[in-house]
């Protein structure tokens, strides 16, 4: 019944969007992009308190398991070879490409609401800062338990 009830509060709210147009949705998208940000920094901060969480941070971050070396340390030991080979660099791009184009033509559709002053050379700055500071935050969130 748990999953029942989800899914009509999902299909009420789809139903309220179209119905109501675009005046709604930017209501809607309020709620549905900051709860999940919310929920990521909560367990953040829960898993910091988790034993081991400075360890899986430091594996997180490259840093190593054992000691907390400094990171100027591990820049020098690191391997920069890897950065030259073409496989690493073709999965960034496809990782970036999917993690900033997922819904990109929800977003196209409703950026012809924007009025014609907007400066969306800083909105797509923006929009990559975020993405990158939230798709950090979440393998922080989930190394540290």
């Amino acid at each position: 019944w748990k999953s029942f009830g989800a899914l009509l509060l999902i299909w009420v709210v789809i139903y309220t969007c179209i119905f109501k147009g675009i005046r709604i949705v930017s209501h809607v998208v309020k709620v549905t992009a900051t709860v999940p940000l919310i929920i990521i920094v909560i367990l953040a901060i829960m898993g910091s308190f988790q034993e081991g969480a400075t360890n899986g941070i430091l594996e997180y971050l490259g840093i190593g398991r054992d000691t907390a070396v400094s990171t100027l340390t591990n820049l020098s030991n690191s391997n920069w070879a890897v950065l030259g080979q073409k496989d690493i660099w073709i999965r960034a791009i496809g990782q970036a490409f999917f993690s900033l184009g997922l819904c990109m033509g929800c977003v196209t559709a409703y950026s012809s609401f924007n009025p014609k002053d907007q400066n969306i050379s800083r909105d797509g700055k923006l929009i990559c800062i975020s993405d990158f500071g939230a798709s950090l935050l979440a393998g922080i969130s989930v190394y540290e338990m």
